[in-house]
């Protein structure tokens, strides 16, 4: 995901837009989009913060919040396929259910093994 921009560029443009500059001319000067600069006038005017937003999720979202009760899954279930084990654990993703493997240190190949059991 991209970062969001700058404050102070956010402030520079409505300022340039407010001293009479077109917003076509702002958008190629400061090469932000169009619509971007219209909902940042539209936010100025309505009286909210001009902040950028923090917090918005970062990467995969990860859908195994219990890794303690995942990895009793997965010893439990070390026949099943990933597909399968996609559909019994709740309707994920394939891939969900690989990176959770791959997080608990499993291998998976025909059947599951940890490196600490060796």
């Amino acid at each position: 995901m991209s970062k969001p921009y700058p404050y102070e560029l956010r402030i520079r443009a409505l300022k340039l837009i407010e001293e009479g500059m077109s917003i076509s001319r702002v958008k190629e000067l400061l090469d932000i989009s169009r619509q971007t600069l219209h909902k940042w006038r539209d936010i100025k005017k309505e009286g909210n913060d001009m902040m950028p937003k923090k917090g918005y999720q970062k990467g995969h979202s990860n859908k195994i919040k219990d890794m303690e009760r995942f990895k009793e899954f997965i010893d439990n279930n070390r026949g099943k396929t990933l597909k399968e084990l996609a559909r019994i654990w709740g309707g994920c993703c394939v891939g969900t259910i690989w990176r959770g493997i791959h997080k608990l240190g499993y291998s998976y190949k025909k059947n599951f093994y940890s490196p600490e059991k060796r």
